[in-house]
């Protein structure tokens, strides 16, 4: 019975990651190529549904976004990355599942996410759930052009009194200089100051 209930587990996992490589080979392929390899059934499709990027709703705004990411031309993604950072940011009964929504994908196109760059900066009144969100947006889209404007942000975090926040800081600063070798050594100081602070969650 053991047997059979790992199996089925594997199973789901594996249907999990299939459906996973199916939906980031539909946003490759759609991303890749123009507006001209689609049939008028897809055209109408878009086009019908992109005056509701602009809804009020923010549920409405995030599944007609998942849609078009993931089915729109390149040229299009842009005007979808607006409306979603848009309400993450003037919606903050939704925040923490558009933001999660941007998490998934930012991690396949984070390009398109990078003109965004400010809107991912924490603010005293984000939850922790929301802070650690974005730091993780942040250290996809981070360039060697804007890698000493998230240090310094990250820097000042590190002086917050909110414990588990430093520790997220801490972690979103090592990914920082694993992907940005030449701000490593800053990294590394700024983490080694922080090795005899007071609260154990931080110093470890």
């Amino acid at each position: 019975d053991d047997d059979e209930k790992d199996s089925d587990s594997d199973d789901d996992s594996s249907d999990d990651e299939k459906a996973k490589k199916k939906a980031s080979k539909a946003q490759a392929s759609a991303a890749a190529r123009g507006p001209d390899w689609m049939d008028e059934d897809h055209r109408l499709l878009l086009r019908c549904t992109r005056p509701l990027l602009q809804s009020q709703n923010s549920g409405v705004v995030m599944a007609v976004a998942a849609l078009h990411f993931y089915l729109s031309p390149a040229n299009d993604l842009p005007k979808v990355v607006r409306a979603l950072v848009f309400t993450a940011h003037n919606k903050p009964e939704v925040r923490h599942v558009v933001l999660k929504n941007i998490c998934t994908m930012v991690s396949t196109q984070p390009l398109l996410f990078q003109p965004h760059f400010n809107a991912f900066f924490v603010h005293p009144r984000d939850t922790l759930e929301v802070r650690g969100l974005k730091l993780e947006i942040l250290t996809h889209i981070v360039t060697s052009e804007n890698a000493p404007t998230l240090l310094r942000e990250l820097q000042a975090y590190l002086r917050s009194s909110n414990h588990k926040f430093v520790a997220l800081t801490i972690r979103a600063i090592g990914r920082c200089a694993a992907i940005m070798p030449q701000i490593a050594s800053v990294c590394i100081r700024s983490l080694l100051e922080l090795s005899l602070h007071p609260s154990p969650t931080v110093a470890s």
